[in-house]
């Protein structure tokens, strides 16, 4: 398999969110789920020949870069031939980026529930809840908004993904909710990737 032919492979393959690790936010296939099999496995070993060694961590990777999206096998403790899944994550979300910009989450790679803490206290988040219904009414409230994407645009990512999660509802207001809904919908409707 080529670049070529495993980006085809890629954006073929229906990726799903991993829900149960959002701060960690990445998409996942897993090779028995899959109508072509083979496909999978080329495309396993592509990453492993034609990546990068990397970390996880403690643990040696083997990631592919292309398009703004960050590839590797996993689960990261098994020997290649035993790798069943991919994954993908946004290049700006991967270990290594998270290393280099200070963005680790505190809680490391354990599975966790998306804290909304920080959005819900961000000044600007408890202005836009203050001042106004429709966070597009203004220029600096869209200004604003704008700024709160940018700050937490790691948990804003995770949160397209999983609104509808109890444990993510069970951390705000309806309002506030809203709002979170508003603001991603809005993002979204201008061609802004989260």
């Amino acid at each position: 398999m080529d670049k070529a032919g495993f980006l085809r492979f890629a954006g073929q393959a229906e990726w799903r969110f991993a829900k149960s690790i959002p701060n960690w936010p990445h998409f996942y296939i897993v090779e028995e789920n899959l109508p072509d099999q083979a496909a999978f496995r080329c495309a396993k070993a592509f990453v492993r020949t034609s990546g990068y060694g990397g970390k996880f961590f403690d643990m040696d990777v083997f990631y592919f870069d292309a398009d703004g999206w960050t590839y590797w096998a996993s689960p990261l403790a098994n020997p290649p031939e035993s790798q069943y899944m991919l994954n993908k994550c946004k290049t700006e979300y991967s270990y290594e980026s998270c290393v280099r910009s200070g963005t680790l989450p505190p809680e490391g790679f354990r599975g966790a529930v998306l804290s909304l803490s920080p959005i819900l206290a961000d000044p600007d988040f408890r202005t836009l809840m203050r001042e106004s219904k429709d966070v597009l009414k203004s220029a600096d409230l869209l200004g604003k908004q704008r700024s709160l994407l940018n700050r937490h645009a790691k948990a804003f990512h995770a949160l397209a993904y999983v609104l509808a999660e109890e444990s993510i509802q069970s951390q705000c207001t309806e309002a506030e909710m809203s709002l979170l809904k508003s603001m991603l919908t809005h993002h979204l409707e201008i061609g802004l990737s989260l």
